[in-house]
């Protein structure tokens, strides 16, 4: 039998389509606790071509009140109410193989599964990171950041930091840089909105890292490249192609740092600006003045759980933070001999922290340090026009690449992370770590 035989190709789609998407579905349950359906609601319902479109309620007192016998009514007028408008984003993850590959199985049906299965393990864990990212994130789609000044034609080793583009020394950002960094990665180095274009093999901008090294504490995070373009201190670095030249906007999904703002981030969000509906806003405490970190009390966190409890009416099921934050807030229960037995958020007990209050404080250790989100995730939901998928192609979702021995596949998700009241959720920042 020929390896290009369609029958051997389709053992290989079929490995992908029957055996593989279920472990990537499951997968992404235990990646963050905001990509489990089961806590999350995975919404196709209100999605129409590649928007969802959601109503939104805002309080409105018109027409209440109480009157004497025969007095005259409350006056009655328009309720409060808006559209959010919730664009989807195209996430992809693509995969090569090689005819000779799949010619090797042929004879040995024990080599199917283990070089096969390796090239789909580190593609796919890949997307997932990165996917993690993105839902954890602010939208902006930054890595890290340039430290200290580039040179066009340079190709030595280049100092970065802070971690998705958060200047937070007392969070550990002076060595944080090579977070979200890895061999081969292609980027784009931004100066505020404007893509550097003189880097890169092509000088197109789109710069290969060779090699990096870890940071540590203060010691900074380091990147090698084909070449570095022009870049000064603090400009951003993001994956190549995932942000256009010229706009804040970029092609990731909306992450969790852009659904609970008080308006910080962006004055209008999913098409509904803050200024004009002021219940447009998640309720956020900081510091003494915003980036004074302070340590964190009993008291602060209250501050949110009342605002979003009281004025809102919301079910707060969990908090949320990184894990050195979550060590802080350890710290404050002992010191304060607050019950925090872990308890659980969910039926299938995948996720547990210690009890505020009774709900969990869910951590996740790349999740920026130094603020805890309080979460009802009644509000919050994956919009999907589909479920995450192979794409089809020429024989099941393999599909020829043109002038070469390579089969292509190809997994997408057509989706975006959305929220239907901001004012059912909040924020602490500004806490200051534990030494």
């Amino acid at each position: 039998m020929a390896a290009t035989d369609t029958t051997v190709i389709s053992d290989y789609s079929e490995f992908l389509k029957e055996y593989y998407t279920p472990m990537i579905q499951n997968a992404r349950q235990r990646k963050n606790v905001f990509l489990d359906d089961r806590v999350i609601l995975f919404d196709k319902e209100n999605v129409s071509g590649k928007y969802a479109l959601i109503p939104v309620n805002f309080r409105s007192m018109a027409g209440i009140g109480s009157r004497a016998e025969n007095g005259a009514m409350p006056i009655p007028d328009n309720g409060q109410y808006d559209t959010a408008k919730i664009e989807m984003t195209y996430s992809f993850a693509i995969m090569q193989i090689s005819l000779q590959l799949m010619a090797a199985s042929e004879g040995d049906r024990g080599s199917f599964n283990p070089a096969f299965a390796q090239e789909t393990q580190v593609v796919m864990d890949a997307w997932l990171m990165d996917l993690n990212r993105q839902i954890l994130g602010a939208g902006d789609g930054y890595l890290a950041m340039v430290d200290g000044s580039w040179t066009n034609g340079d190709t030595d080793a280049k100092d970065i930091d802070n971690a998705w583009g958060i200047s937070a020394t007392d969070a550990g950002s002076n060595g944080n840089g090579d977070l979200f960094i890895s061999e081969n990665l292609l980027i784009n180095v931004f100066n505020g909105t404007s893509k550097r274009t003189d880097g890169g093999a092509s000088d197109d901008g789109d710069i290969k890292i060779s090699a990096f090294t870890r940071g540590a504490g203060s010691t900074e995070a380091t990147i090698t490249m084909d070449d570095s373009g022009t870049a000064v201190d603090g400009d951003y670095i993001v994956r190549a192609g995932n942000k256009l030249s010229g706009e804040s906007d970029t092609y990731e999904a909306n992450g969790l740092r852009l659904l609970i703002d008080d308006g910080t981030l962006a004055g209008t969000f999913q098409n509904i600006s803050t200024t004009t509906r002021p219940d447009w806003k998640a309720f956020v405490t900081y510091g003494s003045s915003s980036g004074t970190a302070e340590p964190l009390t009993r008291a602060r966190m209250m501050t949110v759980w009342n605002n979003i409890t009281k004025r809102s009416s919301g079910d707060i099921k969990f908090l949320f933070c990184g894990t050195d934050t979550e060590e802080a807030y350890l710290e404050l229960a002992d010191s304060m001999t607050m019950t925090s037995n872990p308890v659980k958020l969910d039926v299938a007990s995948n996720w547990e922290g210690p009890a505020f209050r009774g709900v969990p404080v869910i951590s996740d250790p790349i999740y920026p340090e130094g603020r805890i989100e309080f979460i009802d995730p009644s509000v919050l939901a994956i919009y999907q026009m589909n479920s995450a998928d192979w794409i089809p192609g020429d024989v099941g979702v393999l599909q020829k690449v043109a002038g070469y021995a390579n089969y292509l596949a190809e997994f997408a998700w057509f989706f975006q992370f959305g929220i239907r009241d901001r004012s059912k959720v909040g924020s602490l920042r500004d806490i200051s770590l534990v030494s």
